[in-house]
């Protein structure tokens, strides 16, 4: 490079790209050099890059550089120009042919002449300081060495960061550089902040056109309906998910799956894993199953992703083992021979991945050659937390996974499980570069998952149904539904299903399953209700069997061995697809079932002990096998037997919980063997204690005899005394000896008491009829349903003689007299009322508004169908009344007119 001629360009500008380059330079060729560099020759080279672009060697004469520098704020610089020209005439004595010298020369001619004159303590070495930091503070100097440094490397940006900071601490004239790092650090990082936003604003738009790419790829979910009978595949999948095979009827999230399409992508060029999170139920099963690994391969990515091999998985108890040997099936060419699957190859192999879990990438590597990239899937990854209780085998299994390039990883997870998958430091690292979080669908896509599958099994849908759905659900409210209620909802249209008619689904049909709410509870219900009584308890034991609880308390379910299951009894429950059975295990096939079943939830609670007790002995297990199997962590007592009974063999339990309990078995009857000859030594002194015990009960037998005959002869003077108060009361008061009779009887069954109960079975209180005291006259209605009470202010209520309560508003005389006598007709129809002062008639059944009235007694009213049947003065009734005793009516002499009036509310008998 030339040196530099003068441009147009400013001064300052080309002092600070002087600087730029300089610490390229630096970052490229000098890094080990300035590593081992004073902060004076640091400063001195800083110096140098910022003076030469400015004032190039053919100045000559130290008048000419100090003109030169007072273009960057060097006015004065005169020891600093004397530097300049001594640098110049020394290099053009080295190389006086030269037809010129590099920028770079000239740079470190200066710097070379500078630091000892910076580094002097004298005179001119503060006055050159003085010089240095007018020019460098001018230019922004450390500012832009800073900048530069932090885009070429950060190690030397920390060198150039640390010298600036000694300089400013030793060197008076340059103490401003402790505040212009400062502020070069806080420049950087506003910088930094800037582009962080415009580079994720410009990641955000090319994954969206990446998405909206990869969408045209899949398709579009117009296929041909499946030709067969009308309503003969079931389009829903009930409580368990989605599967590959039912791709064309998984509607509602294709963006979502253009959205896993574009991020595996970019895993297959060299991105991190893909880590799926979401609550239960929102349907991260099914996007995978029967989203993602379906669009792979129609070749929604290329021909090329068309051919990698899909490893579906579930971690399970045993995560790494599963995982190994079907890569390693991988291995081997479509044309080439099956690989090895001894238990030897197939052990060593996972010996060594978990010895190193970063093998898994070379038997991905080997996979991938063969022609088969594997795309690994793990869904349900939670089980790991709730399945594989050891931590090492935890660690191993995520350290594979994210060392599993160039194979591609997708994770799914529930939400809740999101803490304890940060707690693991290979899978915090990939979280931290981004996950998709799944949320639920909208009223749109809801509805095609809805109407859709239906039309694609060559259904109808009754309109309403996805209405009334849509409303069950949530989602067409303002905040949408809960994430978790898909598997609700899916269940409600299988059972729907399961009721269709003919080729219709119909409102009907979906009300009477319940409902969403509902339709999982009410199936599950009455598959239990017809079972025996039985097998009811088999079925409780069977999936209490399917469910672990986790260290927080939380039911969640596990996969069980399906030759350790009772499968006859869980039989109904897989064909409605609450329960799935594989080729050699058994689940329940989806945690809504734990919820919303309340008979379920019942069990789990009330054997939740049970369950937290195995766990706890399978942990207890695995500590005493890791210390050597110390006999002294062996259970004993309660625990031992708890454990015995409680904790079954098999189905999941690990082999080693059956050792640590036949073990601590064993110590157990050791342990009796040796408290057997105690107890022989004791056995002739407990012998002689029973003894003595025997004769204190017999005699503490014969006092507690003697108390109960003084308590029951006390009972029975009681129940007399009760009696004769019964006796003495049936006169004064009916209801208070109705009470002592009872209460002679409960104290005890005297001849007294028995007495006195048949004396006052004759009592005919029934009840009182109101509150109100006058009344004066009574009668009772033929059929017994009516009773009126006449009072002393000419008033007459009629009363309901099953409710003793009013019967409409009271009937009236004319005037305020006393009712001396009532009486009914003979059917009913008609009440005639008299007084000392004349008679009246009125509707016994409906009153009228008044009563008819005449003054004189007896004979036929106007109006009235027959002669008044009223009380005639010093006279009886034609018609006789009726007093009500217990329910019975039985014919009486009604009272005489002459009688004085109540004093007290009218009571009816």
């Amino acid at each position: 490079m030339t040196e530099l001629e003068p441009t147009g360009e400013p001064a300052a500008e080309r002092a600070r790209a002087g600087v730029r380059a300089w610490v390229r330079d630096a970052g490229r060729r000098t890094r080990a050099r300035l590593r081992a560099a004073s902060p004076y020759a640091i400063l001195a080279f800083l110096t140098a890059s910022t003076v030469a672009p400015v004032a190039g060697a053919h100045l000559g004469a130290t008048g000419a550089y100090a003109a030169a520098l007072d273009q960057i704020g060097g006015l004065g610089s005169n020891f600093l120009a004397e530097a300049m020209a001594g640098a110049a005439k020394r290099l053009r004595d080295t190389d006086p042919e030269a037809g010129g010298w590099s920028q770079e020369q000239w740079r470190d001619a200066i710097a070379a002449d500078l630091l000892p004159l910076l580094a002097a303590a004298d005179e001119r070495g503060t006055a050159l300081h003085e010089e240095v930091s007018r020019v460098l503070r001018a230019v922004d100097a450390v500012g832009a060495a800073i900048a530069e440094a932090a885009v070429t490397d950060d190690e030397l940006r920390h060198l150039l960061e640390g010298a600036f900071r000694e300089l400013g601490l030793g060197v008076g004239e340059l103490g401003w550089m402790i505040a212009e790092v400062r502020q070069g650090v806080d420049g950087l990082r506003q910088e930094f902040a800037n582009q962080t936003v415009v580079l994720n604003r410009q990641l955000d738009e090319v994954r969206r056109r990446l998405i909206a790419v990869t969408r045209e790829q899949l398709p579009d979910g117009d296929e041909v309906p499946a030709d067969v009978p009308g309503g003969a595949v079931p389009p829903y999948p009930g409580l368990v998910s989605f599967q590959p095979e039912d791709a064309p009827r998984f509607r509602g999230r294709e963006t979502t799956v253009a959205q896993l399409l574009s991020r595996l992508a970019e895993q297959a060029v060299g991105g991190p894993p893909l880590v799926v999170t979401g609550v239960s139920g929102v349907g991260k099963s099914s996007l995978l199953r029967a989203g993602l690994l379906p669009a792979l391969g129609v070749g929604a990515l290329g021909a090329e992703a068309a051919a990698w091999r899909w490893v579906l998985t579930n971690p399970g108890v045993r995560p790494l083992e599963d995982l190994v040997a079907r890569l390693h099936r991988l291995t081997v060419p479509d044309d080439g021979p099956e690989p090895e699957t001894t238990s030897d190859v197939a052990g060593e192999l996972l010996r060594q991945v978990r010895a190193e879990p970063a093998r898994l990438g070379e038997l991905a590597a080997k996979a991938a050659a063969a022609g088969h990239r594997p795309v690994i899937v793990v869904d349900q990854f939670e089980e790991l937390f709730t399945q594989c209780p050891d931590p090492a085998a935890r660690l191993a299994y995520v350290t594979a996974l994210t060392s599993a390039a160039p194979a591609l990883v997708v994770i799914a997870v529930r939400s809740d499980f999101y803490p304890a998958c940060v707690a693991l430091p290979p899978l915090a690292k990939v979280l931290a570069a981004g996950h998709l979080v799944l949320g639920p669908l909208d009223s749109a896509a809801v509805r095609r998952a809805v109407v859709e599958p239906a039309e694609h099994a060559g259904l109808t849908v009754e309109p309403g149904l996805p209405d009334l759905l849509l409303h069950d659900l949530g989602a067409d409210g303002r905040d949408g539904y809960e994430p978790g209620a898909l598997p609700l909802l899916a269940h409600a249209l299988r059972a729907t299903w399961d009721r269709r008619e003919g080729i219709r689904l119909t409102v009907a049909a979906y009300r009477a399953t319940g409902g969403i709410r509902h339709a999982i509870a009410e199936t599950a219900e009455r598959i239990y209700l017809d079972l025996p009584p039985d097998d009811r308890d088999r079925l409780r034991d069977a999936l209490l069997a399917l469910v672990t609880v986790t260290g927080d308390g939380t039911a969640v379910r596990r996969r069980g061995e399906r030759a350790a299951s009772d499968s006859r009894v869980l039989r109904r429950l897989v064909k409605a697809r609450l329960v799935t059975v594989g080729a050699d295990t058994v689940e329940i096939s989806h945690e809504a079932l734990l919820t919303s079943w309340p008979r379920l939830a019942g069990w789990v609670g009330e054997a939740r002990e049970d369950l937290l007790l195995r766990r706890s002995v399978t942990e207890a297990a695995r500590d005493w096998d890791r210390s050597g199997r110390d006999p002294d962590l062996l259970p004993r007592g309660s625990r031992l037997l708890a454990a015995r009974e409680r904790v079954p063999a098999g189905d999941g339990v690990p082999p080693v919980v059956g050792e640590f309990l036949a073990a601590g078995g064993a110590a157990a009857d050791r342990e009796q063997a040796e408290q057997r000859k105690v107890t022989r030594r004791l056995r002739w002194l407990a012998a002689g204690l029973a003894a003595a015990l025997l004769l204190a009960v017999g005699g503490g037998l014969v006092v507690l005899d003697q108390a109960r005959d003084a308590e029951a002869r006390a009972r029975e003077s009681r129940s007399r005394q009760y009696a004769s108060e019964a006796l003495r009361a049936l006169e004064q008061d009916e209801t208070q000896a109705v009470g002592k009779a009872l209460d002679a009887w409960r104290e005890a069954p005297t001849t007294e008491a028995r007495s006195a109960l048949l004396s006052t079975q004759m009592v005919r209180f029934r009840g009182r009829l109101g509150s109100e005291p006058g009344g004066s006259a009574v009668a009772v209605s033929p059929d017994g349903s009516r009773i009126a009470v006449g009072d002393t202010t000419g008033a007459v209520r009629l009363w309901d003689t099953a409710t003793l309560s009013p019967v409409g508003e009271p009937l009236r005389f004319p005037k305020p007299v006393a009712v001396a006598g009532l009486a009914f007709s003979p059917d009913g129809r008609f009440l005639a009322g008299g007084s000392f002062q004349g008679t009246a008639c009125g509707s016994g059944r409906r009153p009228p508004a008044g009563w008819r009235t005449r003054s004189t007694a007896g004979g036929r009213w106007p109006g009235c169908p027959a002669p008044a049947p009223c009380w005639p003065a010093g006279g009886r009734s034609s018609t006789a009344g009726s007093h009500w005793a217990g329910g019975t009516r039985r014919a009486a002499r009604p009272p005489a007119p002459s009688r004085p009036a109540m004093s007290r509310a009218p009571t009816c008998r």
